[in-house]
């Protein structure tokens, strides 16, 4: 036997056998997520348990059938979610045929398990519904794998997007609370969940403050982010002023272009319930003067329940004085005249007067007087007194 010879099969004696090719598996994460799962040690690298762990899962399924993952995104980026996909399978001659089709979830993945009837080495073809016709999102392809991963964008047409807020609200990490995000010098929140989630900081700035506000006053946080985003103020009490008239056409304008999931039930829940708002800071808000038109109504020459009445017409008629005592009549009939002479008192009352300030103020801080010496020389005499008074 030649020295050659002799040395080959001392190397084939000395290489393991590598184990089989784990079937279904594409890359090193994937085989480590399997490993995770079953309870493995996570190396990354194929091993003999891995594959019996393969194996048993290829029997559970009911044998090799071709299954298909990934995730759809829309051309920005974001996960197209709820988008109908359709594989289908080339034969020879150019003819095509359905195998199999499956929805995008929330997060825009996906798996697909193909039919029995395909061929044992397929060439598939990814496609989805954009309007009325269907469009391929992906190339031929030929299946040499059991289970592989495809990654596919899909038209803006093929979606059916969900609102907007719901979409944000989905995007955010497990666990995050709107409340709780501050931004500042120190601490920046929003920053870091805006490169997170790829949302534009303000959008996820109405979100949280639609969030806070929509807990403290009992309004849903929609309603707030649909103002927020038609550009009203977020500040409580100028929001309050708006007529609820416009906060109506707002909340159904934002349902309309799809900023906020809000029919017409929920939308007058949401107006009804912002009004209730409304109202309890229109009468907790001072004004000019030094009182709320909460304290001054609880002053008014009136019953428990005259109050409570005039505290209702207050909260729907602030902004318009004419249907303010056209209600006042109606409602608490006899009352107006002592209304307007309460009213007339509460207003001169709530303003001090500059002579009252003047006597309030402190005796320090007024400057003293200085009194003139008197001129040396004789005493005036009547004359004298006379010719100068003249």
């Amino acid at each position: 036997m030649s020295r050659t010879n002799r040395n080959q099969s001392k190397a084939s004696r000395g290489t393991r056998r590598s184990p089989p090719q784990p079937t279904g598996v594409a890359n090193r994460d994937a085989i480590a997520k399997l490993q995770q799962e079953s309870g493995l040690p996570v190396t990354g690298r194929e091993s003999l348990r891995t594959t019996a762990v393969l194996e048993e899962q290829k029997a559970a399924r009911g044998g090799d059938q071709f299954v298909i993952e990934g995730r759809a995104r829309a051309p920005d980026g974001y996960p197209a979610t709820e988008v109908t996909l359709v594989m289908y399978q080339l034969h020879l001659g150019g003819e095509t045929t359905e195998v199999g089709h499956t929805t995008t979830n929330g997060d825009g993945y996906f798996t697909l398990p193909l039919s029995a009837s395909v061929d044992e080495m397929p060439t598939i073809q990814l496609r989805t519904l954009a309007g009325e016709k269907e469009v391929p999102v992906s190339d031929w392809e030929p299946l040499r794998l059991r289970r592989i991963t495809i990654d596919v964008t899909v038209p803006h047409e093929a979606q059916k997007l969900a609102p907007e807020h719901e979409r944000l609200l989905r995007s955010l990490p497990t666990g995050i609370d709107l409340t709780r995000l501050v931004e500042s010098a120190d601490r920046r929140d929003l920053s870091l969940l805006a490169d997170q989630t790829r949302w534009d900081p303000r959008l996820l700035a109405m979100a949280s403050t639609a969030e806070t506000m929509g807990r403290a006053h009992e309004v849903p946080p929609a309603a707030f982010y649909a103002l927020f985003r038609a550009g009203l103020p977020p500040d409580p009490e100028r929001l309050a002023r708006v007529p609820l008239d416009t906060v109506a056409a707002q909340v159904k304008a934002a349902h309309d272009a799809g900023v906020v999931h809000l029919p017409d039930k929920l939308a007058l829940e949401a107006v009804t319930s912002f009004a209730l708002f409304a109202a309890r800071m229109r009468l907790q808000t001072r004004g000019t003067g030094v009182s709320t038109p909460a304290e001054v109504i609880g002053t008014a020459p009136l019953a428990k329940e005259g109050r409570a009445t005039l505290e209702l017409i207050y909260a729907s008629h602030a902004s318009n004085p004419a249907t303010f005592w056209s209600a006042v009549d109606e409602q608490l009939p006899g009352a107006r005249a002592k209304l307007e002479a309460h009213g007339r008192l509460a207003y001169l009352t709530s303003r001090p007067c500059p002579a009252e300030t003047r006597r309030s103020s402190p005796r320090s801080s007024r400057r003293p007087t200085r009194r003139r010496p008197p001129r040396p020389g004789p005493r005036p005499t009547r004359r004298r007194w006379r010719r100068r008074c003249g």
